[in-house]
């Protein structure tokens, strides 16, 4: 049995590390029951990060399925700041400023 319980070993997850401005991150597909339920293994992505004091988190990425953000890759409780985002990306005179978007 596999992570979260699923019938899929997790040695067949890829996995991504990477370290950026002392932030440490894991990026794998979701493996959870719901994920294969919605047919999602291979669309949401979980990622996990820590920094050098400790403070650490996780947040799930998808393809928005409905609204205004359909077919764009969301972060689960960030829509608000997705939407922001994206909305600044297709202003043609506005430069894109990911400096704001806090981990």
């Amino acid at each position: 049995v596999g992570v979260h319980g699923s019938k899929v070993p997790a040695p067949l997850l890829p996995v991504l590390h990477w370290e950026q401005g002392g932030w440490h991150f894991t990026a794998m597909y979701s493996n959870t029951a719901r994920a294969h339920q919605l047919g999602r293994t291979q669309d949401w992505v979980v990622i996990y990060y820590y920094d050098d004091h400790h403070q650490e988190g996780q947040q799930t990425v998808v393809s928005e399925t409905h609204g205004p953000l359909t077919g764009r890759r969301v972060v689960r409780g960030r829509e608000r700041e997705c939407r922001e985002l994206y909305r600044a990306q297709m202003e043609p005179s506005a430069p894109t400023d990911t400096s704001r978007v806090k981990v």
